[in-house]
């Protein structure tokens, strides 16, 4: 595969940009640095006052939740305006008051071993006389007899808090210890509060949003080169057989051997026998709705004539016509859709904003409130926000129901929409629907129930708008590739345990053994899953063999590529073998409608995902490709595999400031495997190396 120039590229600019910052800063002085660059103001001062320490806990509210900086102010008001000197002691006490009144968990590095005992404030009566918490504090010469009503005690937990909580980028407490001791008595200096604040700030995730620098600049804009060559790839390719023709304005009654006699319709393609080397070439510009393709083995599909690729719509209709909806009874910003509809899994407005999906719990065969009130389901008490809709599906209430045979059924369709009626807000309203398809075959595009092992090709086709996968190859051999695939899921495919939905939607998945899968030069975006997997179950699936994804470019999926055989029991023998992983682009990750899946425990998102089962690898390659941004982790990798170890080299690895760099099972000194989380932060580099494997790496500094 072609090794990427911008690659090439960002690794010289690493370069030069890691030789001019480690030649004009050193450690010591880059908390300062970046400190200045947050914006808090650097004193010069040996000590530090009340109100200046306010002033800079004014700014970390204000980085972090600049929407209640105002309320933040109201408090501690005497303490705030206060020009005595701050000692140590008190300092913790506020900044452990800051962190209450946040609300928010901060990572903690160390753990109880690490809490000096000695020298501790209750041993000591060290606490500054000036108390300006009253009974917050409860005990400012005392500890042994004064307790908060939970058995805890408020300047004794400050005291932990100071020493436990770290900065995720530096790793250094918020209040560093010297020789064993918390130094309580002793006053605060500047650089010492500046530390504290910034450590502070950098110990939550509120932290995480990069700031674009020259690097982020030029990948941004090679995320653009790329998709303008995806969407602009024109048809060059050849079958050896028979060549139909397929139009929006064809007959189904024509041969199909001519552009001049094409068919009309996808189903026309689907139950015509083809033969494998015959191919069916798609007119430009035209665009199918609300119908499905079953492709057949080694037959090609393609596009032909001038224009945009060919596209197959889940939507039934654009629904942007304002006397296509009508006000619920007795609201004023509830709309309901002027016919019944498929189970909608995302509605896309203007191709580029997508509403909210509520559900309801089932709870012994009733619909209830998701709030886990108990209540029975009101679609006016549940659509709390503009843009929020719920879409009937009554399917899982069916006795006996199975969703792999069922057939959906329509239902209404409610949007809440504050700003009127949507048909006149928006100038484009797609529905992503259900294809009405067993299950096993959810797709737009699919492969049959018996799996291809004659290659199919897919090029130059453009799948949006279906609540369901783009492309479902099962377990067969195909290529897909020059492919537009966007807006894909959301759909509800049944309900687990606690009564919560599962959705689904890849916008290109397998599941199944799978032989020989290529996905080459496609644009895979905004999908409730995967942008690609290979996915299978041990009882079906011992292997997957010979995959190639290569020159993709993936946008806001929660996952950019997923890859597992369901096997727990690492005496069951599964494979995933012949692995090539190369100059792919996967780009924020958990964002746009990939932040949409919502379900306890399925909240992870990445731009490799390897999940925790017993497969063994062989031959597994992940080079030269770009990992830019994830809302959690950038990489997953909990595979067990008693084989070799995927082999990454030159990749890109950019995740947000303190976001986490990856979640990774590794074996420890017992020879035991554990998962670790590893935080983006200066050790970044180091880690890439030492835990992924990668030392042919990029990884910039964060860009504060």
């Amino acid at each position: 595969m072609r090794k990427s120039l911008l690659s090439t590229f960002i690794t010289l600019l690493f370069i030069f940009i890691s030789t001019v910052q480690a030649n004009q800063i050193t450690y010591d002085s880059d908390e300062l640095f970046y400190a200045e660059h947050l914006g808090f103001e650097i004193w010069h001062a040996d000590t530090i006052t009340y109100k200046e320490l306010y002033n800079l806990f004014d700014h970390v509210v204000e980085l972090i939740h600049p929407e209640i900086l105002n309320e933040w102010k109201q408090l501690n008001t005497d303490a705030r305006n206060a020009s005595n000197i701050v000692n140590r002691s008190s300092a913790m006490v506020a900044i452990f008051n800051l962190a209450e009144f946040l609300g928010n968990d901060y990572f903690c590095f160390n753990d109880w071993s690490m809490i000096q005992w000695e020298n501790a404030p209750w041993e000591t009566n060290e606490w500054a006389p000036d108390n300006y918490w009253g009974d917050t504090l409860r005990f400012a010469y005392g500890f042994n007899d004064t307790y908060e009503e939970d058995g805890s005690n408020y300047g004794g937990n400050a005291y932990f808090y100071s020493m436990g909580r770290v900065s995720i980028r530096s790793e250094k407490s918020v209040f560093d210890q010297q020789k064993g001791s918390m130094r309580c008595a002793d006053n605060l200096t500047s650089e010492e509060a500046i530390y504290a604040a910034l450590r502070f700030y950098e110990s939550g995730l509120s932290a995480s949003e990069r700031k674009p620098v020259n690097i982020d600049k030029l990948i941004l804009s090679e995320i653009e080169k790329r998709k303008t060559e995806i969407l602009e790839t024109p048809t060059d390719i050849s079958v050896s057989g028979e060549q139909y023709y397929v139009s929006v304005n064809g007959d189904d009654n024509n041969n199909g051997l001519s552009p001049d006699t094409p068919w009309k319709t996808l189903a026309k393609v689907t139950n015509t026998p083809l033969k494998s080397g015959d191919g069916v070439f798609f007119k430009r510009d035209d665009i199918w709705r609300g119908e499905t393709l079953c492709i057949q083995a080694g037959v090609t599909y393609s596009a032909y004539g001038e224009g945009a690729k060919p596209a197959f719509y889940g939507s039934p209709e654009n629904g942007a016509s304002p006397d296509k909806w009508s006000l619920l009874d007795g609201t004023d910003n509830i709309w309901v859709y002027y016919q019944p509809i498929m189970d909608t899994g995302n509605i896309v407005f203007d191709d580029k904003l997508s509403a909210f999906k509520v559900a309801p719990y089932l709870e012994k065969g009733k619909f209830k409130m998701p709030d886990g009130s108990g209540n029975d389901f009101d679609v006016r008490l549940a659509l709390i926000e503009d843009l929020m809709f719920y879409s009937e599906d009554y399917i899982f209430l069916a006795p006996n129901y199975n969703v792999y045979t069922t057939p959906k059924t329509s239902g209404r369709l409610f949007l809440r929409s504050d700003r009127g009626n949507p048909g006149d807000v928006f100038t484009s309203i797609e529905f992503c629907t259900w294809a009405n398809t067993p299950s096993s075959n959810k797709g737009v595009i699919f492969a049959m129930d018996v799996p291809l092992r004659d290659m199919a090709t897919i090029d130059n086709i453009t799948v949006k708008y279906t609540g369901v996968y783009g492309i479902n190859i099962g377990g067969s051999s195909i290529t897909v590739q020059n492919c537009e695939i966007g807006w894909i899921g959301g759909c509800i495919t049944d309900y687990v345990s606690h009564n919560e939905m599962v959705r689904f939607g890849n916008c290109i998945g397998s599941y199944g053994e799978i032989d020989d899968y290529r996905v080459l030069n496609n644009y895979l975006y905004q999908a409730l899953d995967s942008g690609v997997s290979n996915e299978g179950n041990i009882m079906y699936v011992k292997h997957h063999k010979n995959i190639i994804y290569s020159g993709n470019l993936i946008e806001n999926c929660v996952f950019g590529i997923e890859m597992f055989i369901e096997n727990s029991n690492q005496n069951d023998k599964t494979s995933i073998e012949n692995v090539l992983i190369s100059d792919n682009i996967i780009a924020n990750t958990g964002y746009g409608f990939g932040s949409d899946r919502q379900i306890r425990g399925w909240d992870s998102h990445a731009a490799i995902m390897m999940h925790g089962y017993y497969n063994d690898i062989y031959n597994m390659t992940i080079e030269n490709n770009i990992f830019y941004r994830s809302k959690t982790y950038l990489l997953i990798n909990l595979m067990d595999s008693n084989a070799e170890k995927a082999l990454f080299s030159g990749n890109t690895y950019i995740q947000d400031n303190c976001g986490i760099l990856c979640l990774w099972k590794i074996e420890n000194e017992d020879g035991n495997k554990e998962s670790n989380e590893y935080f983006n932060n200066d050790k970044s580099s180091n880690v890439i190396k030492s835990v992924i494997g990668d030392f042919a790496a990029t990884v910039p500094n964060l860009s504060y």
